[in-house]
Order: structure tokens, then C-alpha cells, then sequence
């Protein structure tokens, strides 16, 4: 079975959070097919940086070092410099154009039906 990682921000642990990178924490889920194997969720070290519209290229080196490993992001929205390097990297960036809970959504990319992050 495929292995996967993902990871989408939140700020209250329960739900998408609209700016990935301005994110509260970002909850990392590790899956072998359809079963989710471990859940958790890690703090932003950068968000007061991004809420403040200063993140700089240490922020977001930070911030890849943090997803090492993530096989997939599920957004609202994310910087186009960090999407960039996280693409570049082999990460596949899906957009969700809508709000909820976490584990919802990510069985909806599951089951295919998010589509990849506009260029």
C-alpha cells in the first residue's frame, strides 16, 4: 500500500485554517491507502512572521524543513514563493475552495475530489 503524508493548516486543531502559512499549526497525517495511521498537529513557528505579512526566505526555509517528508498540502490559500519551492520539491499542492473540519477533507482528496493548486 502507498504511504502517503499530508498536511493542512488549522488554527483550532478541528479546522481548515483560509492562509497555510499564516496557519495557528499544522496537522500532519501519515496514511498506508485510505487508513490514517498517525494524526498530529504541530505549532506554527513562523506564524506571527506571516500574519504580519513579513515572511522572509529564512521563514520559509523553516517552514521546509518542517514539511520534510509531506507528500501532499490541502489549502485555501499559500504563498506563491513557498507553493514554488514545496512544488519544485516533488510536494503536490491541491486547493480546497471550501471550509471544515480536517478529517473530512481529507478524505475528500482520498477520494479524488480536490483538483492541484492553480499555477
Amino acid at each position: 500500500m502507498e504511504k502517503k503524508r499530508i498536511v493542512l493548516g488549522t488554527d483550532d486543531r478541528m479546522y481548515l485554517s483560509g492562509d497555510f502559512e499564516q496557519s495557528r499549526y499544522f496537522a500532519f497525517y501519515e496514511l498506508e491507502g485510505m487508513d490514517v495511521q498517525d494524526e498530529r498537529f504541530v505549532p506554527n513557528p513562523v506564524a506571527e512572521a506571516a500574519l504580519e505579512g513579513r515572511l522572509t526566505a529564512e521563514d520559509r526555509s523553516t517552514l521546509l524543513e518542517l514539511f520534510a517528508g509531506a507528500n501532499v498540502v490541502l489549502t485555501r490559500r499559500i504563498d506563491p514563493d513557498l507553493k514554488q519551492q514545496l512544488t519544485d520539491r516533488g510536494t503536490e499542492i491541491h486547493q480546497i475552495l471550501d471550509t471544515g473540519r480536517l478529517t473530512p477533507l481529507l478524505f475528500k482528496y482520498l477520494q479524488g475530489n480536490l483538483t492541484e493548486f492553480p499555477e
